[in-house]
């Protein structure tokens, strides 16, 4: 799949992930997966946050992945456009190794009380379900233009 930028030009405050599995790298509303984080007090919602002084927004994306998620993958499209002072990566991981292979598992982080993949959307606390079904439509749409 070729890398797709979508949107504006202006650096990020923050950064979110779409991760979707290698095995089936189609939103959770099209038969998919999303993985989630469940934050102790937000509940669950996409791994992600700031970029750091002097951090490429990627380089963010990658270091939070590893930090919420304890593993990485290919940022395959940005959408610039959805969030005024954020990007959000599309992730794809190879979920044939660890820890993607796992439904759920355990990190080392403050911020993340436990990592899951959903085939459904999960039940939101804090998050606005409508966004996660704007970006699982933008998600679509990418894979839609290389079937």
């Amino acid at each position: 799949m070729p890398f797709h930028d979508v949107g504006g030009t202006v650096s990020p405050v923050f950064v979110l992930a779409y991760v979707v599995r290698k095995s089936n790298p189609t939103s959770v509303l099209k038969s998919g997966s999303i993985l989630m984080v469940q934050h102790p007090k937000r509940g669950w919602e996409f791994p992600g946050g700031h970029v750091e002084e002097g951090e490429h927004p990627e380089q963010a994306l990658h270091r939070e992945l590893m930090e919420e998620v304890g593993g990485q993958g290919i940022l395959l499209a940005w959408n610039k456009s959805y969030y005024p002072n954020g990007w959000v990566g599309l992730v794809c991981v190879d979920d044939e190794e660890p820890p993607f292979v796992q439904q759920h598992w355990n990190v080392n982080d403050q911020h993340v009380s436990t990592v899951q993949w959903f085939a459904e959307l999960p039940d939101f606390t804090h998050w606005d379900v409508q966004e996660v079904i704007d970006l699982s439509n933008w998600v679509d749409s990418i894979e839609s233009r290389h079937q």
